[in-house]
């Protein structure tokens, strides 16, 4: 049994055929227009002939837009890639510095606690004292 073609080997046996086709330079073979022109005449009047009905032939195929514009279509869709990229980069060190401040953030809290400990606790070390100091004064019996 023959092995089935893939999809890149029939795209390129089509393409071949295209640029046979559009680009030979075939002695023998008539014009469009019936001049007899062969070789390069007739390539430059097929791809005229493209052309005109706005299709742009070159090594890599047929295009729809004209090599200038496709040249700038290139470029920006190269200036896009780069912006995602650094887009992309951007929000990873956004994400590292989230990271950073939460925990940050985590031991703020944990500090903060503590010094509202603390401050409770020296409060209630004042009250203790001047219970203490009274008890003294009394005489011994507690208030």
């Amino acid at each position: 049994m023959k092995p089935k073609p893939s999809a890149s080997q029939v795209n390129g046996r089509y393409r071949e055929g295209l640029d046979r086709d559009l680009f030979s330079a075939s002695a023998g073979y008539q014009d469009f227009n019936g001049s007899g022109e062969t070789g390069l005449g007739r390539r430059m009047s097929a791809a005229a002939a493209l052309a005109e009905q706005g299709i742009h032939a070159d090594r890599d195929g047929l295009h729809l837009l004209p090599p200038e514009q496709a040249k700038e279509s290139a470029t920006l869709q190269e200036e896009c890639k780069e912006f995602l990229g650094k887009t992309q980069q951007f929000g990873e060190i956004i994400s590292d510095f989230i990271t950073v401040m939460e925990s940050r953030a985590k031991v703020i809290e944990s500090e903060k606690l503590k010094a509202i400990g603390l401050g409770n606790r020296v409060d209630s070390e004042q009250e203790t004292r001047k219970r203490k100091q009274l008890e003294m004064q009394v005489g011994g019996r507690p208030v």
